[in-house]
């Protein structure tokens, strides 16, 4: 199932969409490449149900913040073969 979220940053909003527990894409509202079927960029009135959506959140916050630590993502990749030889 895939979630979207949208969240604030210092830089707009950001619309965060995650599959099966995975983070799948990362985006600003506005930005040039936005993806089809995406939600209205309204900020969301609920917390996040995926833990990759709440975690890349919780981690963009502490950024802007100035509390940048290494961490791990759950991040997965989506494409054709070509193109995930080029990831």
């Amino acid at each position: 199932m895939i979630e979207w979220h949208v969240g604030p940053s210092p830089l707009g909003h950001i619309v965060y969409r995650a599959e099966n527990e995975y983070l799948t894409g990362l985006f600003f509202v506005g930005q040039k490449h936005f993806p089809d079927g995406s939600p209205e960029p309204a900020l969301s009135d609920t917390a996040p149900k995926s833990r990759a959506i709440a975690a890349a959140r919780e981690q963009i916050a502490e950024y802007f913040a100035g509390g940048v630590e290494r961490k791990r993502h759950l991040l997965t990749l989506e494409g054709g073969r070509e193109q995930l030889t080029l990831f």
